[in-house]
């Protein structure tokens, strides 16, 4: 997800925080260097120091990864699974539709309407 949410940023695509930005990409250059804290060579205890720094940026980070990731799905550019087709740019439109379309299977097609005290 880090190297996603650096291409969308580098390309202009999606705007994240300068920080998290900064963060995630300090976070891969270390997971990728070869000079660690502790060495990569050392059995499991190489890579412990590497997943306790990426985990510490994404807990630093959950909302704006959340939030990525959220936009990856609504823009159909997720991974690894498009979008089957684009979303209503009005949601509350959406949301009528689809409280109608359930409404009409439990309900009946008369949902909306009420009837008059008159009759």
């Amino acid at each position: 997800m880090f190297f996603r949410m650096i291409r969308a940023c580098v390309s202009g695509k999606y705007c994240a925080p300068p920080e998290t930005i900064l963060m995630v990409v300090a976070a891969v250059i270390y997971f990728l260097s070869p000079f660690d804290l502790i060495p990569d060579d050392i059995p499991v205890f190489g890579l412990m120091d590497d997943a306790a720094v990426i985990e510490c940026v994404v807990r630093a980070n959950l909302t704006a990864l959340s939030n990525f990731r959220k936009w990856e799905i609504l823009s159909g550019e997720a991974f690894p699974f498009p979008a089957a087709e684009r979303l209503p740019t009005k949601v509350g439109e959406a949301v009528a539709d689809i409280v109608q379309a359930v409404g009409e299977k439990r309900w009946g097609p008369h949902l909306g309407e009420t009837k008059s005290r008159s009759q």
